[in-house]
């Protein structure tokens, strides 16, 4: 935005500070000090008399300051005298644009009355609208649009007064605007619309009343601006009120963006768990009622580059692929890749294209010839619980079939972290006595990278220190390995056991890769340490024992406590009543001493 744009919305006291402000971009800093000076001594002037009183008819700025000071009288005075209503500085704000941004009605009724020009724009092409819409002057609003001003016009970063009202969240102004029909789908230079901002921004009550103008919910952003949604904005930033108004208009929730993610990938990536959950549990009306793109639909039986049915399910013509079905293609055709419609439809997570080919008796087991994936596989793979549903519910032949490389549809949606998909294919029975293309079993699968996944293994009871046939590690020593500390936090307190060792003798321990790794697993093991030693102390055994100066020893190796060891066994270490005081929760014990 430029920066004479920029200025216009600081419209300050003084006429003089504001041309001081706009002039110094260009006059040397010396003239600058003089102009606001001068602009002290003028506003000192005006503090002592009314300005209104004092002001100079014959000035060429006369109107100007009458605006400036709210002298709606003296505006009415110079007017009748022959005051030009369209006049300009040198920005090419009128009076009209600046009485709007105050919202001085009676000003603004008296401009329009001596025919001042409703649609007059600045530079940087902000209307007297535009300039109402961005800062909240309704009344402004409402006696522009009553004189016919034009709803749509842009400015230079093509935003509408629409826009500006929605995105600062000026209901009463969008209300008006959307009486006045303006346009809710016109978008900015970014390919930004008033519905997208108000999700940027959180605005549930605004995308609600959009929304129910009929916003169009699906409109992408563009100009390098990465092809993202409204729905991709709310997930993204955690708006989960805004998602849900946004769920209520049908969205195609399983569109992605220039980066290849969709809403529900946004939502898992920044631990929006309510979002998830709400996409997750989305369910996709009919087709009839998505909305589509009608030029890219309409070239699906003309276009030489696909067969008709695979280009229909790429550019999410439902519609034609209806038509398709109805007559006759084949559904179990495959493209270069040797995927079939079904795979195409599940690898782009698209539900509604994957019930109308299993209502039409699609394959649901056809394997893909390269690398022996099904569509249950690519689902699970890319996340999409919908087409999991579908799949599971035609009755795929063998839930536990593997691709080529021995990955199940669990350990896809173990390695991806779709906990959503992992519970529903265990609710179906697949099984968790299953081992990945690495000959991890799925909490050693999911140990690698998926946390969420991890705590649902736990829930459910898997064995927590199951060691691996070959190697003897076990999904504590694979986390340690990755660093993963979150997941070693979690296993630990599920009572993974720190003293396994592999068949190579490595323990966890030995396998941590950083600092923060190693900090957890010393303090899991203090956790562990600490209620033995008081035990031993509760059973009335002397401190002098072996067994409880070997404990001693051991907790005094792995307390988290930093370089301020000594500190910490002069507190607890020296005495049994010390000692029965020392805090089980290494936690505690960090905080204290780190």
């Amino acid at each position: 935005m430029s920066s004479d744009h920029d200025e216009l919305f600081k419209f300050q006291a003084s006429p003089l500070f504001i041309v001081a402000q706009e002039i110094s971009i260009t006059m040397s800093k010396k003239l600058l000090l003089t102009l606001v000076i001068a602009a002290g001594i003028s506003t000192s002037t005006h503090a002592q008399q009314d300005p209104c009183n004092n002001l100079d008819f014959t000035a060429p700025d006369r109107l100007f300051n009458a605006v400036e000071y709210q002298c709606s009288i003296r505006v009415g005075e110079m007017l009748k005298m022959g005051a030009d209503p369209n006049v300009t500085d040198y920005l090419h704000v009128t009076p009209l644009i600046y009485a709007a941004i105050e919202d001085q009605s009676l000003i603004i009724e008296q401009l329009i009355k001596a025919e001042a020009n409703v649609d007059a724009a600045t530079h940087s092409g902000v209307t007297a609208l535009i300039a109402a819409a961005k800062n909240g002057s309704i009344h402004a609003a409402q006696q522009l649009i009553a004189a016919n001003a034009k709803p749509d016009l842009i400015d230079d970063n093509a935003m509408t007064a629409l826009m500006y009202a929605a995105k600062n969240n000026h209901a009463d102004i969008v209300d008006e605007l959307i009486k006045a029909k303006a346009n809710l789908d016109l978008a900015d230079e970014r390919g930004f619309t008033a519905l997208m901002m108000a999700s940027w921004e959180g605005n549930a009550a605004m995308v609600e009343k959009l929304l129910a103008e009929n916003a169009t919910v699906d409109i992408q952003s563009s100009n390098g601006y990465n092809a993202q949604t409204a729905l991709i904005f709310a997930s993204d930033k955690g708006h989960t009120e805004t998602v849900k108004q946004l769920l209520k208009a049908n969205p195609r929730t399983y569109i992605r963006d220039n980066f290849g993610k969709s809403p529900l990938d946004y939502a898992k990536e920044n631990g929006h768990d309510e979002i998830v959950i709400l996409l997750e549990q989305y369910q996709p009306p009919a087709y009839s009622v998505l909305p589509k793109d009608k030029a890219l639909c309409q070239q699906t039986f003309s276009q030489q580059q696909q067969q008709p049915l695979f280009y229909a399910i790429d550019h999410d013509c439902a519609e034609a692929v209806n038509k398709l079905v109805s007559e006759g293609a084949n559904l179990n055709a495959i493209n270069g890749y040797g995927y079939t419609p079904l795979m195409v439809a599940a690898i782009q997570r698209n539900p509604v294209i994957a019930q109308l080919l299993i209502k039409a008796n699609a394959d649901v087991n056809a394997i893909e010839p390269e690398y022996a994936r099904t569509a249950l596989i690519f689902a699970s793979s890319r996340g999409s619980l919908e087409v999991v549903n579908l799949l599971l519910e035609a009755g795929v032949d063998d839930i536990n079939a593997k691709g080529k490389w021995g990955d199940s549809a669990l350990i896809e949606a173990i390695f991806d972290d779709h906990v959503a998909i992992v519970e529903r294919l265990v609710q179906a029975n697949a099984s968790l006595d299953i081992s990945s293309r690495y000959d991890l079993n799925p909490l050693m699968m999911a140990s690698l990278q998926s946390p969420k996944v991890v705590k649902y293994l736990i829930s459910i009871g898997v064995d927590v220190n199951e060691q691996n046939k070959e190697t003897g590690e076990t999904a504590l020593m694979t986390a340690s390995k990755r660093g993963q500390y979150s997941i070693i936090k979690l296993l630990t307190r599920a009572g993974a056991q720190l003293d396994i060792e592999s068949k190579n003798g490595a323990t966890a321990m030995s396998m941590a890769r950083n600092p923060e790794s190693k900090l957890r697993l010393k303090m899991a093991r203090y956790e562990q340490l600490v209620p033995q030693l008081h035990k031993q102390l509760e059973q009335a055994v002397s401190i002098s024992d072996p067994e409880v100066q070997k404990l001693v020893k051991q907790i005094i190796d792995v307390a988290p406590v930093g370089y301020r060891m000594t500190s910490f066994e002069r507190r607890y270490m020296e005495d049994k009543e010390s000692m029965i005081s020392l805090p089980t929760d290494a936690f505690i014990v960090r905080r204290m001493y780190h």
